[in-house]
């Protein structure tokens, strides 16, 4: 989901804990160390909400966090078995 130049931004704030913390921050200075570029927390998060977003998943029946996290990882299995069959015929 890329942001149009009219799009209006809203402020999400969100109370996530040390180790999650220190994973995005992770992902921040990786980037930085290997490309010299710096990716902010934000550009962090909007990678990781534009990823899920492209993912063929929705509320329906979800009770919980962990139930969410389930399809989410559930739907990226698919997609990288749709991708990895897809390369495969590609060389056959």
């Amino acid at each position: 989901m890329k942001l149009q130049e009219n799009d209006i931004r809203a402020r999400l704030i969100a109370m996530i804990s040390r180790e999650e913390m220190d994973f995005i921050d992770g992902i921040s200075k990786d980037a930085l160390f290997s490309t010299g570029h710096k990716l902010t927390r934000t550009d962090v998060i909007e990678a990781i909400l534009d990823a899920v977003a492209a993912l063929a998943i929705n509320g329906k029946d979800i009770h919980s966090k962990e139930e969410l996290t389930g399809q989410i990882l559930k739907a990226i299995e698919e997609k990288i078995g749709k991708a990895g069959k897809q390369e495969n015929k590609v060389i056959c």
